[in-house]
């Protein structure tokens, strides 16, 4: 049980650690005044391995006036938090002739945490260029930390921490087995659809960390069930 106890302690440091936000994705437009504008859906977080769309519309900034799809050409690089490029591509024409796309796979949103893309479009005299950061999440969640993802996992942490101290108290290896089954679970639902607003890289290692400490539990249940069975024949 001595064992048991230093997991359990050791796992409700790391879920604190973990629970820590990060800055919000800024969207930030660079262009000279008498270059182009460029318009586009504000990006803030991408579900991992999602496929994705990008439609941006162009204007003069001097006037207004938008540019048609054969004025300018368009490119588009998406880079990793190390500063490795994920996609390169060029923006091609949209079928109503009034703004450019492309699409992005979705093997580029395979890595989760912070991106950054860079968008430019060239003409015959100007050009103009845009810059954002975003997040790539298990479930690309933007719910705040009252979603209903982050209250179940919160839910089922309680539920396995509640679990396991009766079990301590109770003396009670099934219930030890029990609550590690339900810490592996929490860990995987974690994994799999995130934790609200801090689905990210810290997510996974919290996950990871959840589902090592179950199968602590489980083996260790598992060897205190067997080692009575022999004491009682």
């Amino acid at each position: 049980m001595r064992v048991l106890r230093f997991f359990f302690l050791f796992s409700l440091f790391v879920i604190l650690l973990g629970s820590v936000s990060a800055i919000p994705p800024v969207q930030t437009n660079t262009n000279t005044a008498s270059g182009f504008q460029i318009f586009y859906p504000a990006i803030e977080q991408v579900p991992q391995y999602s496929a994705f769309k990008l439609h941006i519309h162009v204007s003069n900034k001097s006037n207004g006036l938008p540019l048609l799809n054969t004025q300018a050409d368009c490119f588009l690089h998406i880079y990793t938090i190390d500063g490795n490029h994920t996609f390169e591509g060029q923006l091609g024409l949209d079928g109503n002739g009034q703004d450019w796309d492309i699409f992005i796979a979705p093997g580029n949103f395979s890595t989760l945490g912070q991106h950054s893309l860079y968008i430019w479009c060239n003409g015959s005299a100007f050009g103009g260029e845009a810059k954002e950061t975003f997040e790539v999440t298990p479930a690309g969640f933007t719910s705040s930390l009252d979603s209903a993802n982050y209250k179940l996992f919160i839910l089922l942490i309680l539920i396995s921490v509640g679990l396991f101290l009766l079990a301590y108290l109770l003396d009670s290896d099934w219930m030890i087995f029990l609550s590690g089954i339900l810490w592996i679970l929490t860990g995987m639902y974690g994994m799999i659809y995130g934790i609200g607003n801090l689905a990210n890289l810290y997510t996974q290692g919290v996950s990871g960390i959840l589902i090592a400490v179950g199968l602590v539990f489980l083996i260790a249940s598992i060897f205190n069930l067997s080692g009575g069975s022999r004491e009682d024949d």
